[in-house]
């Protein structure tokens, strides 16, 4: 079964990194506390599977006006972005304090996979709520739950028979949505590479043909960009690989930015 207090304890731990995330997206002093409230919100949710020395998960969730509010902000829109913003945000910020917990001592030896949804059932175990602050004015109460167990535990809880051979149960806690990131890891991407860009008349349209040159308004030497499904995730220098063109990156697009690309 899984121990309470090590949940707890990681449980709290991804609430600070997550925290800690926001305030530097946000620009702004951040923190965060457990509280005595009844209310466990969850109609967004961030799920972490955790596999390595111990198994499980950790689940946060929010209020439907707090996920779409903090989406809002990190991305710097003046109006409420969409569902599938909301979902990239979450994964993001999710990704970044997995990140940052995966460096801290309390998780040595642990790795973590972030998903996010929108709704679906809770969790059985009992809520923990923490509630946070970030910058000035920006205030929110989330409900968390974490079941985890060491890897030995589980295994043990899993083999169909015990040292006497009668049949056992077993515990395997797994993350709320079901997912597992790893089944994604194989899935092509278009990656494109966009020298620059320039805008054309339709007349102007009209009347190219062979010989025409379009300036793209860029020098040479200026980085092109690499972009995944419309969105810049770095940037290069044209190199020549075994006769083809390649691009050596030379710049990684900030998390903010990219997080705010995705409600351009």
């Amino acid at each position: 079964m899984p121990s309470l207090d090590r949940s707890s304890e990681l449980l709290s731990a991804f609430a600070r990194e997550w925290a800690t995330v926001l305030g530097a997206l946000l620009g702004g002093p951040a923190s965060v506390e457990r509280v005595a409230d009844p209310a466990s919100p969850a109609d967004w949710r961030m799920d972490v599977a955790i596999e390595g020395a111990e198994c499980g998960f950790l689940t946060i969730g929010l209020a439907e006006a707090d996920a779409v509010e903090m989406s809002r902000r990190v991305m710097g829109l003046e109006e409420p972005p969409p569902e599938a913003a909301v979902l990239d945000t979450l994964r993001e910020v999710g990704g970044q304090a997995a990140g940052a917990l995966g460096q801290v001592s309390v998780a040595v030896g642990l790795t973590f996979k972030v998903d996010a949804s929108h709704g679906g059932p809770r969790p059985n175990e009992t809520a923990q709520v923490f509630r946070l602050a970030v910058g000035p004015d920006l205030r929110m109460t989330v409900a968390g739950w974490a079941a985890v167990v060491a890897a030995e535990a589980r295994a043990e809880a899993n083999s169909p028979q015990t040292a006497s051979g009668s049949v056992q149960g077993s515990y395997k806690p797994t993350a709320p949505g079901g997912g597992n990131l790893d089944v994604l890891m194989d899935i092509d991407l278009p990656i494109t590479v966009r020298f620059g860009s320039a805008d054309m008349t339709l007349h102007a349209l009209t009347r190219l043909g062979p010989g025409s040159v379009i300036d793209l308004g860029r020098s040479p030497d200026d980085p092109v960009e690499v972009l995944i499904s419309g969105k810049v995730v770095a940037r290069g220098e044209v190199v020549v690989v075994t006769g083809n063109y390649g691009v050596r990156i030379t710049e990684v697009v900030s998390t903010t930015d990219r997080i705010r690309s995705m409600g351009a």
